[in-house]
């Protein structure tokens, strides 16, 4: 699987697949993946790039604790990292 397949949607599967299966490499391409459009929202919630940056962190160290109870019959990767997003954006705002 390579980068372009990513970008068009291909591969999301078998990301899933393997972070059900503690695929680290996997989780690092699902990182690629959605990153960039996380850290804009957070950019535009907590109007401050570095602490953006800490805040997406976060959400990616809590997405791999969490990956298990990821359910692609429930929702969407992107719409259950975005929950996560805004959780973790309302964690850094009440700090």
């Amino acid at each position: 699987m390579n980068k372009k397949d990513l970008v068009r949607g291909r591969g999301i599967e078998k990301i899933i697949f393997n972070l059900e299966f503690d695929g680290e490499d996997f989780f690092f391409r699902l990182y690629d993946r959605f990153s960039p459009a996380l850290f804009g929202l957070i950019v535009s919630r907590v109007n401050n790039a570095g602490a953006a940056e800490i805040v997406l962190k976060r959400v990616f160290l809590q997405a791999w604790h969490r990956r298990k109870l990821y359910n692609p019959k429930q929702e969407s990767l992107f719409t259950w990292l975005y929950k996560i997003t805004e959780n973790a954006c309302l964690d850094y705002q009440s700090n």
